[in-house]
């Protein structure tokens, strides 16, 4: 019986290669509730939620990229517990708009700062009598800054907080990672 083949093996001189390899180091941090709707904030159908800052970096304006995000619906009153379709928007400068708002600044200058949005569907929340949430994956970059905004329009046709007491709150988690 045959041996097998033996592989052909070639040596090389030793040489010396100067190279220089950084790798970098990466963290993953998260924003703690923020909240874009409170329990007395009207917001109709295509207004825009309060814009809300979530620092990102503490002076070393890193770049950073949002990787996941968690909205939850909540109310404390007699309020419903709203799952309809909006969409949640991520700038790299403060929109400067307030729940109820009905459109962003004239000219589309905030437009200008939007970096990233996240569509949310009726059927991406899971929702029960006591509360709501959605959980998405996304890819949002941001290079530089020490800061990210996010704003929520909502297009479902229902009305948060439309009568006294209702308490309906929107409140958002974000997940990023920090690229040093």
């Amino acid at each position: 019986m045959a041996s097998p083949p033996q592989p052909h093996l070639e040596y090389l001189e030793e040489s010396t290669i100067d190279m220089q390899i950084t790798v970098p180091r990466k963290h993953l941090l998260a924003s703690g509730i923020k909240n874009l709707i409170g329990a007395d904030d009207q917001v109709d159908q295509n207004d825009y939620s309060n814009s809300v800052a979530i620092k990102v970096s503490d002076g070393d304006s890193h770049s950073v990229e949002v990787l996941d995000i968690l909205l939850v619906f909540s109310e404390t009153g007699s309020g419903a517990i709203i799952s309809e379709d909006g969409v949640l928007m991520f700038f790299d400068a403060n929109p400067e708009v307030s729940a109820g708002d009905t459109a962003l600044a004239a000219a589309g200058a905030e437009h200008k700062t939007l970096i990233g949005q996240v569509a949310i569907a009726a059927a991406d929340w899971v929702a029960d009598a006591s509360g709501g949430a959605v959980t998405k994956e996304v890819a949002i970059a941001r290079h530089n800054g020490d800061f990210i905004y996010a704003v929520y329009k909502h297009t479902g046709a229902t009305t948060i907080n439309s009568d006294a007491g209702d308490d309906e709150m929107l409140d958002l988690n974000v997940w990023w990672r920090e690229e040093l």
